[in-house]
């Protein structure tokens, strides 16, 4: 049978002095709030965070989406991508909600307005652009790009602002749960000083059963605050407050790295598409996008099959990605002299399947062509994901 604090505050109520009772009253207060403080922190500024940041990503959609409209001349696909343009816009209005629900400050509500306001005028424009298409040859005028770009460039400085706002109020929830949990220890030493033999031994119990645990999370909580996340939560096994203050620290922890990865999934987008707009040819955008994507992941070796489509099989290319060309060359050579037909191999089930797919260890998988060779030079897995143009 699990006894919760308050019933174990309760026995020692029965036994000792008033003087107790009070002590044992502030550290149960003290803990709610700072549970509540917790819970705060994981539901308003990460949450304001992580939302301002999926907002900033669907933005960047409408973007694309825009710039593919503008270049289209086939009507259908034209409203095919109003379609589209129309689904993103709804998705960027319910990102952006939470963090203007969930806020506190009014400088980061001022941003929220602002960015709504930069929205508005992009879509006036957006209108304006989808009343003037109806002219085939209609170009998009100057006046218009600029309104646009501004109204883009707005929107992406008003969420970096956000964003701003909302680390500042997660700062500041950190604060006030330390030193709500200082106040619980200084005022219990004084009341221990002051209280009878039955005092010291309860002080002593809430230290080892509440004050310990309660500063090992709120230190957590400082560790997790300053980017750290490869950090183990204590006390998450405990079937008490504490413990679902653990647990809400575990879950901050869990958003946090959620968070951390779709910032870098976002960086790692953001400089394949820098790369492939600035590239002269398709095997020059393929292998940068190559270097980055096993640059990110760690991976030794990376190459890209190209679709023979008389054939209908895949064909090797020259684009690789060696961390070490001297160990990896028998592979490369034998590679490139190798076509894998649909559902044949790696590559030929991805081509079958239009999904990524994985081996986790290659010398042990029957449609691994290459496992023998694998094994001699140290490859134990592999990974291979389609680059798709539309449906293709």
């Amino acid at each position: 049978m699990v006894i919760k604090l308050r019933g174990q505050l309760f026995i020692g109520f029965i036994s000792i002095t008033l003087l107790i009772l009070i002590f044992g009253a502030h550290g149960i207060f003290s803990l709610n709030k700072m549970y509540e403080l917790t819970e705060r922190m994981y539901d308003g500024p990460l949450m304001s965070i992580n939302f301002a940041r999926t907002a900033q990503y669907d933005f960047l959609q409408i973007e694309r989406t825009f710039d593919r409209f503008v270049q289209q001349t086939d009507p259908d696909k034209r409203a095919e991508l109003v379609q589209k343009m129309a689904e993103i816009r709804e998705s960027f209005e319910v990102d952006i909600g939470i963090p203007a629900e969930r806020l506190s400050s009014a400088d980061g509500l001022a941003a929220v307005t602002r960015i709504r306001e930069a929205v508005a005028e992009w879509d006036d424009e957006w209108q304006s652009t989808l009343l003037a298409s109806a002219d085939s040859g209609a170009a998009l005028s100057a006046d218009t790009r600029e309104r646009m770009s501004a109204a883009i460039d707005t929107v992406n400085q008003e969420i970096e602002v956000l964003v701003e706002y909302a680390a500042q109020e997660g700062y500041d929830f950190r604060e006030a749960a330390f030193d709500e949990s200082t106040g619980v220890i200084r005022i219990n030493v004084a009341l221990v000083v002051v209280g009878v033999a039955g005092g010291i031994l309860l002080a002593w119990l809430m230290g080892w059963r509440i004050v310990n645990p309660t500063v090992r999370i709120t230190n957590t909580l400082r560790e997790l605050t300053i980017g750290k996340s490869d950090l183990d939560i204590p006390e998450t096994g405990r079937r008490d407050e504490i413990g679902d203050i653990a647990r809400a620290a575990a879950k901050f922890r869990e958003a946090t790295e959620q968070l951390r990865e779709k910032t870098e999934f976002l960086h790692l987008t953001e400089l394949i598409t820098r790369a492939a707009n600035e590239a002269t040819n398709v095997d020059e955008a393929v292998q940068i996008a190559l270097d980055q994507v096993c640059a990110r992941t760690g991976w030794l070796v990376g190459h890209a099959y190209m679709l023979d489509e008389a054939a209908g099989d895949l064909t090797p290319s020259g684009i690789w990605h060696l961390d070490d060309a001297e160990q990896f060359e028998t592979f490369r050579s034998v590679t490139e002299a190798t076509r894998f037909a649909s559902g044949v191999g790696l590559p030929g089930r991805v081509l079958a399947s239009g999904q990524p797919a994985w081996i986790f260890d290659v010398t042990k998988d029957p449609n691994f062509p290459r496992a023998k060779l694998a094994t001699e030079i140290g490859v134990r897995a592999g990974a291979a994901f389609p680059v798709l143009a539309g449906p293709k």
